[in-house]
C-alpha cells in the first residue's frame, strides 16, 4: 500500500509438517525504501510444540536403504524402536515398516500420510493400522516423523504421525534412472557359518527405476510453464532366496498311484485301506462297516483315471522319508518374487499470482 515500505524475507524453508512464524513489522516509509532480510539463522518453529525427525531429500539421498525403502529411516528418529526382526525392509513390505513404537507408544499406532492425505489402512480387518503404500525413494521429496503430536490437526492419531512429501514438476524437465544390485556372490562368510561348515546361502536382488518431471507441454497447443507440472516415478524390484524351513513335502509313490498301499500294512492295521462300495449297516445299531481291500490294494478298475493323472503331476520321491511315506520329497525352495511401484503427480494452478495448485495423486504398487 502507498505510504508503507516493502518487506521482503527471502529463503524461507518451510518443510513438511512446520508452522513458521514470520514476524513482518508494517513500518510506514516511502515507497522506494526497502526492507529485505536473507540469509538469516533458520527459523524456529514456534507456533506448535510437536517433536519430530526430518529426513530431507539430501539424506533420503546419501543415508543406506538396503531395501529401497524410505521410511527404513523413520528409526533413526529420537524415540523409535523397532519391533519386529531385522530383516530388509523392502517397499513391498508394509507390515514390518509399520512395526515401531515411538517413546512408548504401542505397536501399529502410527498414523501415516502422503502430501496430506491418510496413506494409513487396515491391515486386512485384523484390527490394527499399518503404512498402505511406500513410494520408491526417488520420488520422495521429504518425510517427518513427529513423535509428540500436540497439534490439533492430528488429534485422532493414537501414536506418532509420518508426514511424507512427494517430489513435483518444475519448469526444467528432470528425471534420473538407478540400478542397485545385491547377490550373494559380492559377500564373504561371516564367521558362525563359516565355523559351522555351513555353505552360503545364495540370493540376490535387482533394484532399478526412473523418474522424470516438468512442464506440461504440448507444441504448438499448450504451454504449461510457471502454472502445469507433472512428475512420474516407476521402481521394479526383482528379487530371490532360498527358504531354510518347509523344505520337504510328501507325494504318493509309484506302487501308490496304481492303488498299490500293501507297503503301509507292516505299519498296524490303521493303515488299511477299506471298499467304499461295500458300506452296509452294522450289527451295531446306528454304525456301518465295509469290507477291506486284499493286500491293501485298490483293484485296477476301481481306481479313477482322472485322478491317477492328478497324482502323475506331483513329481516321484526323491528321499526315504518316514517310515509311514511322508516327508518323501525334499524341493530347493527358492523364492523370486517381483515388486513393482508407480506414483504420478500432476499439478495444475488456477491463480498464477497467488500459486495455488490443484494437485492429482496416483499412487499403484
Amino acid at each position: 500500500m502507498s505510504g508503507f515500505r516493502t518487506f521482503v524475507q527471502s529463503d524461507v524453508e518451510v518443510r513438511v509438517s512446520d508452522s513458521l512464524d514470520l514476524r513482518i513489522r508494517l513500518e510506514v516509509g516511502n515507497v522506494a525504501e526497502t526492507i529485505e532480510v536473507k540469509g538469516g539463522t533458520p527459523l524456529l518453529e514456534t507456533a506448535n510444540s510437536s517433536l519430530g525427525q526430518i529426513m530431507d531429500t539430501k539424506r533420503l539421498e546419501d543415508l543406506p536403504q538396503r531395501g529401497g525403502n524410505p521410511l527404513e529411516l523413520q528409526r533413526l528418529a529420537p524415540g523409535v524402536a523397532n519391533l519386529t526382526t531385522l530383516r530388509v525392509m523392502k517397499t513391498s513390505s508394509p507390515e514390518g515398516t509399520s512395526s515401531i513404537t515411538v517413546n512408548g507408544t504401542g505397536t501399529f499406532s502410527t498414523q501415516f500420510n502422503i502430501d496430506g492425505v491418510s496413506n494409513t489402512t487396515n491391515d486386512r480387518g485384523r484390527g490394527y493400522a499399518r503404512v498402505s503404500f511406500i513410494p520408491p525413494s526417488a520420488a520422495v521429496s521429504e518425510f517427518k516423523l513427529q513423535s509428540n503430536p500436540y497439534d490439533a490437526t492430528v488429534g485422532h492419531a493414537f501414536g506418532p504421525v509420518v508426514n511424507m512429501s512427494s517430489k513435483g514438476g518444475s519448469n526444467d524437465l528432470h528425471g534420473n534412472f538407478y540400478y542397485w544390485a545385491k547377490n550373494s556372490a559380492f559377500d564373504a562368510m561371516n564367521f558362525f557359518d563359516n565355523r559351522a561348515g555351513l555353505s552360503k546361502v545364495v540370493y540376490q536382488a535387482h533394484r532399478y527405476g526412473a523418474t522424470i518431471g516438468g512442464p506440461v507441454v504440448i507444441p504448438h497447443v499448450y504451454n504449461g510453464r510457471n502454472k502445469t507440472f507433472f512428475f512420474y516415478s516407476w521402481e521394479e524390484n526383482r528379487f530371490g532366496q532360498p527358504s531354510t524351513s518347509n523344505q520337504t513335502s510328501t507325494v504318493p509313490t509309484a506302487a501308490e498311484r496304481d492303488g498299490d498301499f500293501s507297503a503301509l500294512l507292516k505299519l498296524g492295521a490303521n493303515y488299511q485301506v477299506y471298499n467304499p462300495f461295500t458300506t452296509r449297516p452294522a450289527t451295531t445299531a446306528g454304525r456301518y462297516q465295509r469290507d477291506p481291500f486284499p493286500g491293501n490294494i485298490i483293484p485296477k478298475i476301481l481306481v479313477s483315471a482322472v485322478g491317477q493323472n492328478l497324482a502323475n503331476i506331483y513329481p516321484l520321491p526323491n528321499q526315504p522319508g518316514l517310515s509311514d511315506g511322508r516327508n518323501n520329497y525334499y524341493y530347493p525352495d527358492i523364492r523370486y518374487q517381483r515388486y513393482d511401484s508407480h506414483m504420478a503427480r500432476f499439478d495444475q494452478a488456477f491463480s498464477q499470482n497467488h500459486r495455488v495448485f490443484i494437485r492429482l495423486n496416483h499412487y499403484t504398487c
